[in-house]
């Protein structure tokens, strides 16, 4: 079953966000490089698994959203409970 979410306004929210993490990783390589508290690196490190997470959960809410209703509207409802119970499998394995 083939299923992508069109939704340019979630897709959006999403590549802001990780856009985000992008800035926060350059930001704990910066942190590294200039010696800082480790503390203070774990706190950042902390802040970008969370935001993964987030974007993780969004992820999996659009799939649940969208792929599980064309795969029930389409009458593809066993390959549909597959692929969630495998992208669960996935977002679990993260944490």
């Amino acid at each position: 079953m083939e299923c992508k979410d069109n939704n340019t306004e979630s897709k959006k929210k999403q590549m802001a966000k990780l856009a985000r993490i992008e800035g926060q990783i350059r930001g704990i390589k910066a942190m590294v490089e200039n010696n800082r508290e480790c503390d203070e690196i774990l706190v950042q490190i902390n802040a970008v698994n969370s935001a993964l997470n987030n974007v993780a959960r969004d992820v999996l809410y659009n799939h649940i959203e969208h792929c599980m209703h064309y795969g029930v509207s389409t009458g593809n409802t066993d390959d549909a409970m597959e692929e969630l119970q495998y992208a669960i499998e996935q977002f679990v394995k993260m944490k």
